[in-house]
Parts: C-alpha cells; sequence; structure tokens
C-alpha cells in the first residue's frame, strides 16, 4: 500500500504516508474517491497533495499556529477525555478514544516522547491536524498536569521527564 501511495505523491515522506494514510487507505482503499477521504484529507485532489512541500521539525507543542477550526477540536478533545464533556468527541469515538488518548499520555508519561511525529498541514490561515489529534492533546494536558500533586499520588510511577520539543511534520501547500 505504500508504494501505491508513494506513487500517486512521492512529495510525501514514506513515514507521513506509513503512518496517516496507510490506515485508511487499508480500510477504505486508495487513491481517496470516497466521501470518507474527503473528511480526511479535506481537499481529495491529488494534485493539491502533490504540491505540499514536508518539513519534520522539533517544536514545542504548546506554541504551534492551528486554524480556529483546529484549536476548537483539540479542546473539545480534551474536554471529552478529561472533565467527561458529552460533545462530538466523547460520542463519536467513546471509550476507544479515551483509550486512545490514555495511552498517548501513558506514552508521554513514560519516556517523555511521541512515539512517533504528529503530522500537520498549513492550508493558509493556521495548521490543521492531520494526524495526531490524540498525541497533541495528551502533550498539553500532560505539561498541565506533570506538576499536579494529586494527579502524581495516583500515578503511581515515577513520570520520564517531559520533552519540550516534540517531532512534528509540517507540510506546506505551494500552489
Amino acid at each position: 500500500m505504500l508504494n501505491l501511495i508513494k506513487e500517486d505523491l512521492p512529495n510525501f515522506p514514506g513515514a507521513v504516508i506509513e503512518q496517516w494514510l496507510v490506515p485508511f487507505a487499508q480500510d477504505v482503499g486508495w487513491p481517496p474517491l470516497n466521501e470518507r477521504w474527503s473528511c480526511l484529507l479535506k481537499n481529495p485532489d491529488l494534485d493539491y497533495w502533490r504540491a505540499v512541500e514536508w518539513e519534520r521539525k522539533e517544536v514545542s507543542p504548546k506554541t504551534l499556529k492551528l486554524s480556529p477550526d483546529a484549536t476548537a477540536s483539540l479542546k473539545a478533545l480534551i474536554r471529552a477525555y478529561t472533565k467527561g464533556e458529552n460533545n462530538v468527541y466523547a460520542r463519536n469515538l467513546g471509550e476507544r478514544g479515551k483509550e486512545r488518548f490514555q495511552l498517548q499520555l501513558h506514552q508521554l508519561i513514560d519516556n517523555g516522547v511521541f512515539p512517533c511525529p504528529p503530522v500537520l498541514v498549513d492550508h493558509g490561515g493556521g495548521s490543521e491536524i492531520m494526524d495526531g489529534n490524540h498525541r497533541l492533546a495528551a502533550y498539553l494536558v500532560w505539561l498541565e498536569w506533570k506538576e499536579n500533586e494529586f494527579f502524581l499520588s495516583k500515578l503511581e510511577k515515577q513520570p520520564v521527564a517531559l520533552e519540550v520539543n516534540q517531532p512534528i511534520w509540517f507540510g506546506k501547500v505551494n500552489i
């Protein structure tokens, strides 16, 4: 599947394809012709995606310049999984989403870094989170909770220092 996608998107790093696109392509097929791809890619036109230039950087997730929609979604995800808010994330992803969030949180507690870099793309007006909402939400939560004595006492393990800068893939559309 990686090679098939790479033929259509030769500008994409293999790691970005592998972590972001391959799981969906295995589920719904490739090339991106169905409605689910429209939601996942936000623009399913392959010529558009061929114009993306990629760079992997080490940056602090709290300094990201996200689009208003991405910021709102990230905040809603955090409220659903830390405060139990009954919102779109709680309803659509349910316990599976909460488990994914907790897995990412414990990854940061145990290792201090993301298991793999989130994928962001700037379509103009700030970056969209294409892959890695749960990772970024967990980072922001752990950044706040790592000094919370109550949470630390419940943790029952010694956390690894959280790396301020984390690896992130950035795509910028050059049309």
